[in-house]
């Protein structure tokens, strides 16, 4: 087995392991196919995104993949684990097995006439 080879087994046996790092979850791509695929969600900030129905405060986070289990992700994609729904953004990085992908979560709406903010549904 080659250094890369023996690299690409890691990233699924140790880092991608839900007994290690990864969270179970579910991959739903942009034709509503589900695929199982494991992730290690990596929660950088919270923080205000003008969304095409206005301001959202967003939980944004770097999610790490299997490029096996998700060989071609595309922005606006998603991936889940049951509580959680994170939609992938801009940036979709790959370095060999391992797939790294900016993501948002809304968790809550601006509404402008009061300051008031809505949960989503």
């Amino acid at each position: 087995m080659t250094f890369q080879e023996q690299l690409a087994a890691d990233v699924d046996a140790v880092f991608l392991n839900t007994e290690h790092f990864a969270v179970p979850g579910v991959y739903t791509d942009a034709e509503g196919a589900e695929t199982a695929c494991d992730a290690v969600v990596e929660e950088r900030e919270q923080t205000r995104r003008d969304m095409s129905d206005g301001p959202w405060e967003v939980r944004v986070a770097t999610l790490h993949l299997s490029a096996d289990a998700v060989p071609n992700p595309r922005q606006g994609e998603a991936w889940s684990d049951g509580a959680v729904v994170w939609t992938l953004t801009e940036r979709i990085e790959r370095a060999g097995a391992l797939l790294s992908c900016d993501a948002i979560s809304p968790v809550r709406k601006y509404l402008a006439q009061d300051g008031y903010m809505q949960t989503p549904r």
